[in-house]
């Protein structure tokens, strides 16, 4: 391997290792009191898992945790094969069954949970579509491109197969 390669991923190993550790909240920054504001009755699952942001703008504020409810809303149970992200809220005729993935938006759903504290819903997602049978192998570039980035954020995967 070239020498300025392994300097690269020498590099990027390090950031990834200073990404995985949890950042400090906000001092002073209400997690409960955003959470209730926010998402109602489910703000303890926020609570435990997504990072908190507040700024000068409520309107950025909004559409922040915004994106974080349909994160929330688009997550599927699977059971003993965990979670994964599905595109549509209804499913739809032409989805990939019997779990409603659809291959292409993996990259999308992966990039947005990637800063998810509770790692499970990304990991458990990777092992579906690697290792369960989800992916048809059409999309496998980006859905690699968003697992780096992935790890990146948070490290490894638990569980399941390394990819």
């Amino acid at each position: 391997m070239h020498a300025s390669m392994k300097v690269l991923l020498a590099g990027a190993a390090l950031l990834g290792a200073a990404a995985a550790s949890q950042p400090p909240s906000r001092p002073g920054m209400d997690r409960h009191r955003i959470a209730v504001q926010r998402f109602g009755n489910d703000a303890p699952w926020y609570e435990q898992r997504i990072p908190f942001f507040e700024s000068a703008d409520p309107r950025i504020d909004a559409v922040y945790h915004y994106r974080w409810s349909l994160f929330r809303a688009h997550q599927r149970d699977l059971g003993e094969e965990g979670f994964i992200s599905t595109e549509f809220l209804d499913d739809v005729d032409w989805q990939r069954h019997p779990y409603a993935s659809l291959n292409d938006a993996t990259g999308f759903h992966l990039a947005e949970g990637r800063w998810l504290n509770d790692r499970r819903y990304a990991d458990d997602y990777l092992n579906f579509m690697y290792a369960s049978g989800g992916n048809d192998r059409r999309f496998t570039d980006y859905m690699a491109d968003s697992v780096w980035g992935r790890y990146l954020g948070s490290g490894p995967i638990t569980g399941g197969v390394e990819v």
